[in-house]
């Protein structure tokens, strides 16, 4: 009888795990989908985007170093446009980070 319930206890979970496979891999084409639409880059090469920079976010209170300065995401973005290439920028869910793709 015990093996009987860990039988169905297993079948259970993998029925469970299949159907969550199963969304997960909708979800993944309909967001396929809603990217390919709207990219032309991507419907035309295939692909989107080459690299990712990462820049943390400065606290208010911090001052900046001479580096810093020097290479700040202002600075480091107009020199990937002037040179030709591609920029999309967003933060990070905690606000710390910001993501700066380039293709």
């Amino acid at each position: 009888v015990v093996c009987f319930i860990m039988i169905q206890g297993i079948r259970r979970v993998l029925a469970q795990a299949e159907e969550k496979r199963k969304r997960i891999q909708k979800n993944l084409k309909l967001l396929r989908k809603r990217i390919i639409k709207g990219d032309e880059f991507y419907k035309t090469h295939g692909y989107s985007w080459d690299w990712v920079m990462v820049f943390k976010v400065a606290e208010a209170d911090e001052k900046p170093t001479n580096f810093q300065k020097k290479f700040s995401i202002k600075n480091v973005v107009s020199r990937l446009c002037e040179a030709g290439l591609q920029t999309s920028m967003f933060y990070s869910v905690q606000q710390d980070e910001v993501y700066c793709k380039i293709r």
